[in-house]
């Protein structure tokens, strides 16, 4: 039930401890309750990167099936801060594992 849901358009950015260097991830839909959402709203959604909020980068995006199961997501090797998932629709995230390759000092 836990989880992290918009409205449409959405956008949702996670703030990690410091910059950290990683190109891939594992992201799940949210199904905290299938009679009012989707588990697949966010299908397709940007994902982007930065280190201060400012500059964005597009490395990926979430792919279909993600909300029926846990996905792997390779995206373009990033160092960053920020992780921003921005979609036209509804999105929801109800897991999110970055695979961190090292942290910048």
């Amino acid at each position: 039930m836990k989880g992290i849901c918009t409205a449409s358009p959405g956008w949702i950015v996670v703030e990690m401890k410091r910059e950290c260097e990683f190109e891939e991830m594992e992201i799940g839909g949210w199904k905290g309750n299938s009679t009012i959402w989707y588990c697949e709203n966010g299908s397709g959604a940007t994902i982007l990167t930065s280190q201060d909020k400012t500059k964005w980068n597009q490395v990926g995006n979430i792919p279909s099936g993600y909300g029926s199961k846990i996905a792997k997501v390779k995206v373009k090797k990033s160092f960053a801060k920020f992780i921003k998932f921005q979609y036209t629709s509804y999105l929801g995230i109800g897991y999110l594992d970055i695979k961190k390759i090292g942290a910048l000092v």
